[in-house]
Formats: C-alpha cells, sequence, structure tokens
C-alpha cells in the first residue's frame, strides 16, 4: 500500500499540466505551420495551396481533390483566406489533424500534389520563379514554437 502526500499529489499534477501544456504547444505549432504553408503557397484557391497536410509518426501523403466548388473560391476570396476559411477542406482538414498531435516523437509537414517540388523550388522550364516556402518556414519554426509557448502556463 502506497501513501501519497500532498507533495506526492502536488508533483504528479505538475507533471499532467507540463504534459498537457507540452501537447498544446505541438498542436498549435503544427497547425500554425501548416496555415503558414498554406498562406505562402502562391495560388489562393489551388490545390497545392490545399494539400498541406500535417501528421505524426508517418507522412499523410494525402491530397485536396482536383476540383473545389465555385462558392467556395467565392468565399476565399471574400474571406482573404483567413485561418477560419475552409479552402476546399484544407483548413479544416488540417484542424482535424493537429488536435490529435502530442508531444514527442516525429512529426510531419507534408504537401504530396506531383508538382510541390516544382512550386518550392521553382521550374525552368516554365520560367516559374521558386515559392521556396520549406525554407521560410525553416526560418519562421523558431519564432512560431516561441509564441505558442508563451500562451501555456504550467
Amino acid at each position: 500500500m502506497v501513501l501519497r502526500t500532498n507533495l506526492d499529489r502536488k508533483i504528479a499534477s505538475f507533471v499532467e499540466k507540463a504534459e498537457a501544456a507540452l501537447d498544446s504547444v505541438v498542436r498549435e505549432t503544427m497547425l500554425d505551420l501548416g496555415f503558414t504553408a498554406a498562406g505562402l503557397s502562391p495560388v489562393l484557391t489551388g490545390r497545392f495551396r490545399r494539400s498541406w497536410r500535417i501528421s505524426q509518426g508517418s507522412i499523410d501523403s494525402s491530397t485536396a481533390p482536383q476540383v473545389v466548388s465555385k462558392s467556395a473560391i467565392r468565399s476565399a476570396r471574400r474571406a482573404g483566406a483567413s485561418r477560419e476559411i475552409p479552402l476546399g477542406g484544407s483548413f479544416s482538414k488540417l484542424k482535424e489533424q493537429a488536435s490529435q498531435m502530442k508531444a514527442g516523437g516525429t512529426h510531419y509537414l507534408t504537401n504530396s500534389v506531383e508538382y510541390a517540388e516544382k512550386v518550392n523550388d521553382g521550374d525552368s522550364k516554365t520560367n516559374r520563379p521558386p515559392a521556396l516556402i520549406v525554407e521560410q518556414l525553416r526560418i519562421l519554426f523558431s519564432t512560431i514554437v516561441a509564441k505558442n509557448a508563451t500562451k501555456v502556463a504550467v
């Protein structure tokens, strides 16, 4: 039989709160990375922008459907593609994926459309300049984590 002291309970409570805070930082960071990637994507309503995915443990290689309804396009344009506008399901998919994340393990941000590398790296055949989305996210990563860490208190 183990008697839990008041100190034991306080330590256990602190650990539980700290783990919940870490999970929250991971969820918000991954969500912000996904939203930022979509925002940096060069086409407002394109399939590329809607195909950003976040995952934990394994890569989510799914992509957005080819066709977006005209009403979704009009809504996105009117709203300026804010964080709350579900561009063909992109943002709602990111929110759904983020809600399942926890601290620890490997987390992924991916875009699996067949032309993703050409958008990011540029395409000399079409004279399209590189978007450098991945490189911009690398630069922003520490700032995004720090912002989300300051939101939680243990």
